[in-house]
C-alpha cells in the first residue's frame, strides 16, 4: 500500500490524500464481492484476498501507532498548558480596592 510506504519514508506525511482512495476502493470491493456468486471464487482470488488483508492489516497498525503518537504529543501539549497557566501567567489581573 502506498500509503503504508509514504508513512515509513516520511512519518509527517498527509494521510488524508489517501483516505478517498480508500474509501473508493473499498466501495468497489464491495459492489465486486456482492456481482461475484461465492462458486466462482478459486485458491488465486482467496490468495489475493489474504495478501489484501496482510496489507491491511500492516496499514492499519502503523496508523494506530501515529494516532498514539499524537496523542501522547496532544497530552504533553495539555500538561505544559496547564504548567504555564497555573504560574500565573495567563492569570486575569484584579484591580486593588480602591480605598477612599
Amino acid at each position: 500500500m502506498s500509503e503504508t510506504l509514504a508513512l515509513r519514508d516520511n512519518p509527517a506525511t498527509d494521510v488524508q490524500q489517501f483516505e478517498h482512495r480508500k474509501s473508493q476502493a473499498l466501495l468497489d470491493l464491495t459492489k465486486a464481492r456482492q456481482s461475484i456468486p461465492v462458486e466462482a471464487f478459486d485458491a488465486d482470488i482467496e490468495d489475493l484476498l489474504k495478501q489484501l488483508r496482510l496489507a491491511l492489516d500492516d496499514n492499519m497498525s502503523l496508523l494506530s501507532r501515529h494516532l498514539s503518537a499524537v496523542g501522547e504529543i496532544t497530552d504533553m501539549l495539555a500538561e505544559v498548558i496547564l504548567e504555564q497557566d497555573s504560574d500565573g501567567t495567563y492569570q486575569q489581573i484584579v484591580p486593588e480596592p480602591v480605598n477612599d
